[in-house]
């Protein structure tokens, strides 16, 4: 399930004679599928009304405004640009310039919350400093600040607000729509989509639980680190064809890594076993598959399924994406013997979080920092032949609303 753990450089060639060495390498474990065929299962169900409808409209709608210099104190829901650096008493442990946050009762790190963070923040403008205190998730991935609370200075930099964009045509073509109600639809659909996504995710959950006691897996923390970012990129994938915004990925993300090691031992014990599930029942992928998964994360990002493609095959995605539609497919087996029993399905409230893709505690074990490296250098190359780079632009005076 890994690359071998060799390193090529270091092996010795002897002057004479046959050459011996040793590796390690990470292997899927071995175990017997248990029965899964009629099991009882809780299924979340809801109808959607025109009022959430009109509420996710907002939202979608609000990753697409324009953020406007205000020189008036924030207020909640504003935004501000800062600078923030992290202490572990007088030592700094981590800086990040120019950050651009929503003030929400919530803010996530990858690694630790701030709460009542639009309260502490209400009133400040430029210029301002505020210290805040961050507790430090026990799966952080500094393990010497794992529990720590740290204290994050925050240096304020701009306040914006956020004016969302008219549904003229133009903004709706990009999306395939030709009219305010065509959108309403696409926003409806992409709200089923995400009650399925709810659907799958609390099924998987419980089969894993029936199936097998996924604390007794001798999975090692060294092996479950390295898996975190491929699990991740799966479960972010599965939301971003689900009709997730991306405010809310960064969300759920963020609380994902917070739990990195229990989550990464989940999604593990459920890719072992739904990989065995679908060999069973001879689950295959057909081009088509593949095709309305493209089709559908290109709809959900407003871009074309050519560009989807090409942006999935530079970060060696597909494999992901063929893995995702396999344990789908092995979840429907499942499904088609379960017995169930529905409940309502009551969300997360995740408009109330503002999630920034960093790690507060600063530390990134060597491995995936040189990864994320790879990845930048790999995306500003890319960025730099974009042929998307002319509708890049904003009217003089204002900003685009930039992703923290």
């Amino acid at each position: 399930i890994s690359e071998p753990d060799i390193n090529p450089r270091k092996i010795e060639l002897p002057d004479e004679g046959s050459m011996e060495y040793e590796f390690n390498v990470e292997v899927r474990p071995q175990f017997d599928v248990p029965e899964y065929k009629g099991l009882a299962i809780t299924r979340p169900l809801r109808e959607f009304s025109d009022d959430d409808v009109e509420r996710q409209l907002e939202l979608f709608l609000s990753e697409h405004g324009t953020l406007m210099s205000r020189e008036e104190p924030a207020r909640p829901g504003d935004y501000i640009t800062t600078d923030v650096a992290f202490f572990n008493g007088d030592q700094e442990v981590n800086r990040r310039d120019e950050l651009t946050l929503r003030l929400q009762p919530i803010l996530r790190f990858h690694d630790g919350n701030i709460e009542k963070f639009d309260r502490s923040m209400k009133g400040v403008k430029a210029g301002d400093v505020k210290k805040l205190k961050v507790k430090i998730s026990r799966e952080a991935m500094n393990e010497e600040l794992r529990g720590n609370e740290l204290e994050a200075v925050f240096e304020v930099k701009e306040v914006k607000s956020l004016q969302l964009p008219e549904l003229t045509r133009p903004f709706l073509e990009r999306f395939g729509c030709e009219t305010s109600e065509e959108m309403r639809g696409a926003v409806r659909r992409a709200l089923e989509r995400r009650l399925e996504y709810e659907q799958r995710s609390s099924a998987r959950k419980q089969v894993i639980e029936k199936l097998v006691n996924v604390k007794e897996w001798d999975l090692p923390e060294g092996i479950m680190r390295r898996q975190a970012r491929v699990a991740l990129s799966h479960r972010v994938m599965e939301m971003r064809r689900s009709g997730f915004g991306e405010a809310e990925i960064r969300a759920r993300e963020a609380h994902l890594w917070q739990n990195s090691l229990e989550s990464t031992r989940q999604t593990l014990a459920e890719h072992f076993m739904l990989d065995r599930i679908a060999e069973t029942e001879k689950v295959e992928i057909e081009p088509s598959d593949i095709e309305e998964e493209i089709r559908l994360l290109a709809a959900q990002a407003g871009e074309s399924p050519r560009r989807t493609r090409a942006r999935l095959q530079k970060d060696n995605l597909m494999d992901d994406l063929s893995t995702q539609i396999l344990e789908r497919k092995a979840i429907d087996c499942i499904l088609e013997y379960a017995e169930y029993e529905d409940v309502p399905f009551e969300e997360e409230d995740l408009t109330q979080v503002e999630a920034v893709a960093e790690h507060a505690s600063g530390d990134v074990p060597e491995e995936l920092e040189a990864e994320d490296e790879s990845e930048a250098t790999s995306d500003d190359e890319s960025e730099a032949t974009s042929d998307d780079e002319s509708e890049a632009t904003s009217d003089e005076g204002t900003e685009e609303k930039e992703s923290s």
